[in-house]
């Protein structure tokens, strides 16, 4: 006669099904962003753009001037608040944990409306439209 779960194996199976969801979560919004130019105004009025490369490579340029443009070699999701694939709001940083600091910034998505703002801690503020178009230049330069 099969015994009922105990209420460990009911615990650790809640765990494994969230964790399963996380990881679907991040692959969906990973493949949402990898590959693509992300291009428009930050919610507090700076022009953006912004590109991800499937290799991990990033560029982006912040406001008019080059002092707002950065570069890098990996990229990361982070601080996840997903409800389905058109509908999350997450962070994209150089670290995979925001306290080694380096490059961030806050990404949405709402339908099929993209959005960009700020990183702060673990959430995101200030979004603002953003167009997403596949990159033509950085990721197929490598450089």
């Amino acid at each position: 006669m099969p015994t009922s779960p105990t209420r460990h194996q009911k615990v650790k199976a809640k765990r494994l099904r969230a964790d399963s969801r996380t990881r679907k979560g991040m692959a969906t919004v990973r493949e949402a962003r990898a590959g693509y130019t992300f291009a428009g105004t930050r919610g507090d009025g700076e022009p953006v753009t912004v590109t991800l490369c499937e290799s991990g490579q990033w560029h982006n340029r912040i406001g008019d001037k080059s002092e707002g443009t950065a570069s890098g070699t990996q990229w990361y999701i982070r601080s996840l608040t997903y409800k389905n694939s058109r509908n999350w709001v997450t962070q994209v940083g150089a670290n995979r944990n925001r306290e080694d600091g380096g490059w961030r910034v806050g990404f949405a998505r709402q339908g099929d409306a993209f959005q960009f703002g700020i990183a702060s801690f673990d959430s995101v503020t200030h979004l603002g439209p953003v167009t997403r178009s596949p990159d033509q230049t950085v990721c197929q330069s490598g450089s």
